[in-house]
């Protein structure tokens, strides 16, 4: 893990379980949709499945693996400003400075 001092590193942590619940909650609002495409009869029952499917999938891969207590916090609040969840504004800049090799490494 990379040394944060300890402003940074209570800050991307605040970051991380922001980002974390962003994503849930996107994640969520998306398979709400799909349920409500199934009731309205615009999708199968098998496709409503795969979106459940698609979903447990998310969050094994991103949430539950990228959010683990003990990781770096600074790759999931990377990701998080990749996929759009935070901006780089939301950060302080001594924040931020100390995650942009990790944005451009999770960008690749």
């Amino acid at each position: 893990m990379v040394e944060y001092t300890k402003k940074v590193l209570n800050e991307l942590n605040k970051w991380k379980k922001n980002s974390f619940k962003i994503a849930q909650e996107r994640a969520l609002e998306d398979l709400a949709r799909q349920f409500e495409r199934w009731q309205k009869k615009r999708i199968t029952a098998d496709t409503l499945e795969i979106a459940i499917d698609k979903h447990k999938s998310f969050r094994n891969d991103l949430l539950e693996k990228q959010y683990m207590e003990n990781g770096d916090p600074g790759v999931p609040v990377a990701e998080a400003i990749i996929r759009g969840d935070i901006r780089r504004e939301d950060l302080s800049s001594e924040a931020y400075k100390s995650i942009e090799i990790l944005i451009d490494l999770v960008n690749i």
